[in-house]
């Protein structure tokens, strides 16, 4: 039973169309949209030393993408999880920091750490903003419900994204896994995840 729902897995996995961005060849009139997790490693210091790998994958790739003049699309709803994400870091680092002395989010997003937090992050994504372009208004009521119906099947962000590149017609760039739940959506990806490729 357990490899038959493998092999129906794999099946549903190749009607996404998965590629490596060290072979993919960017043209001028592509459209990408850089998933979060690209942007904390093209942006965002990383607290690990294995990140060093992805982070030369993917700046190469972003450089690539910028001297083709391919267009990088974003929206408010990635806008909304980057803050999130990095104020989220900066507190558990933070937190650590001043072991034992913990204080709870509300405390730490109120205080003069917190503040100083939120303007990395307005600086973060001001930076994401100088090289995308912003959309706003692509769903309509319908396709709004068909995105909280999928709530579900992975990740309500991951679902939005993946039907913002679908709309868009363009190809999503990531280094998420998670991507692998939503198979069956009519969407290419580009990764330097080796578990995407093997």
């Amino acid at each position: 039973m357990a490899k038959i729902i493998q092999l129906i897995w794999i099946e549903l996995m190749w009607s996404m169309k998965i590629d490596s961005i060290d072979s993919f060849d960017v043209t001028r009139n592509q459209k990408f949209f850089f998933d979060s997790n690209v942007w904390l490693y093209l942006l965002y210091p990383q607290d690990n030393q294995s990140a060093n790998r992805w982070i030369t994958k993917y700046s190469k790739f972003n450089d690539l993408v910028l001297r083709r003049d391919s267009l990088i699309l974003t929206n408010l709803i990635q806008m909304s999880e980057l803050i999130n994400v990095i104020v989220q870091k900066e507190y558990k680092r933070y937190c650590q920091s001043i072991k034992p002395n913990y204080i709870n989010f509300k405390e730490y997003r109120d205080s003069e750490e917190g503040l100083n937090t939120l303007g990395k992050a307005k600086t973060f994504t001001a930076q994401i903003m100088k090289q995308t372009t912003l959309q706003t208004g692509l769903f309509n009521s319908e396709d709004m419900k068909a995105i909280v119906a999928d709530c579900d099947k992975a990740d309500f962000n991951d679902i939005y994204f993946a039907r913002f590149c679908q709309k868009q017609s363009c190809i999503m760039v990531t280094h998420d896994y998670d991507f692998r739940a939503l198979g069956t959506l009519d969407v290419q990806l580009l990764t330097a995840n080796g578990a995407y490729l093997h």
